[in-house]
């Protein structure tokens, strides 16, 4: 199930890769002062289209559902509460620095695609 009003919200994606370069570059820095903290952002990532568009082509079958519709018997009612909480955050406006269509953005796309891929090889994402 999916929303076509979030077809084009941002998805921030880090790559396994990404995130070990991360933490082996903070290791001199945590060693020699260890009270700083570090937060680093992920800037790159992919739309939820993106995301949908991987799934069908791995096979799974999407239907688009308007977030408003069959009250108890949307799919989706049991996140209501979560969806409450999280004023219904399903990623967030794309950056607007031109990011989008950077080519790093191909490494987050392809950090999705392969963590799909392992869901559906470990049984967690079933072929329709």
């Amino acid at each position: 199930m999916y929303s076509e009003e979030d077809a084009r919200k941002w998805i921030p994606v880090a790559g396994v890769d990404a995130i070990a370069a991360n933490l082996v570059a903070e290791l001199p820095v945590r060693h020699s002062d260890k009270t700083k903290e570090v937060c680093r952002k992920v800037l790159a990532g992919c739309y939820l289209q993106d995301i949908w568009d991987m799934l069908k082509e791995l096979g799974l079958e999407l239907k688009n559902i308007a977030h408003g519709r069959d009250g108890r018997e949307h799919p989706l009612f049991p996140l209501k509460e979560w969806m409450v909480t999280s004023k219904g955050f399903m990623g967030t406006e794309p950056p607007q620095d031109g990011r989008v269509m950077d080519d790093d953005n191909a490494d987050a796309r392809l950090a999705v695609q392969r963590s799909m891929e392992h869901l559906m090889e470990c049984g967690f994402l079933a072929r329709s």
